[in-house]
């Protein structure tokens, strides 16, 4: 009679080519949402502006995503400055003219911590100087921001996929 009432399990055999499959689609889909938010601190650029690139893989038990800027060299280091930042007080000097002409004032189009993309650019009066000391970019933080704001719904779907 105890035997009638305990069955013993036998689990399914993993479909492992399947599983690969959906969890690849699932990478590939969250790379997208990823670039989308990236596309999001280059609204306003005005001239050039990077493509992000997304590269999906599973490699013995690790799956990853890498979003990243692409296109031209100029697009991309922009991009890059504005993420990790720059170090303060490098100096800039006039090359191909005499002096360097710009407005005296700048309002950034991203903001720290921030996705979006706002008006912004030069403003006031115009100055002519022979050297100026750049203050340096602060990092916006978009990689880390889109780490922390990701990661507990790309590991939600990680598991959904694998139950195929």
């Amino acid at each position: 009679m105890v035997a009638e009432l305990y069955k013993p399990l036998s689990p399914k055999k993993l479909n492992t080519p399947k599983i690969r499959q959906a969890i690849i689609k699932v990478l590939e889909a969250e790379g997208k949402a990823i670039a989308g938010e990236f596309k999001k601190t280059t609204a306003s650029w005005k001239g050039e502006r990077p493509k992000f690139e997304v590269l999906a893989d599973i490699s013995g038990k690790d799956a990853s995503i890498l979003v990243g800027p692409t296109g031209t060299e100029k697009a991309v280091s922009k991009w890059v400055w504005l993420d990790k930042g720059t170090r303060k007080n490098y100096p800039i000097t006039a090359k191909r003219k005499p002096r360097l002409v710009f407005q005296s004032g700048y309002s950034a189009k991203t903001k720290v911590g921030s996705f979006g993309s706002f008006p912004g650019g030069s403003f006031g009066p115009i100055v002519s100087k022979v050297k100026i000391i750049h203050p340096g970019i602060k990092a916006r933080g978009w990689s880390v921001l889109i780490v922390k704001r990701r990661r507990k719904r790309f590991v939600q779907v990680l598991i959904v996929a694998a139950r195929v």
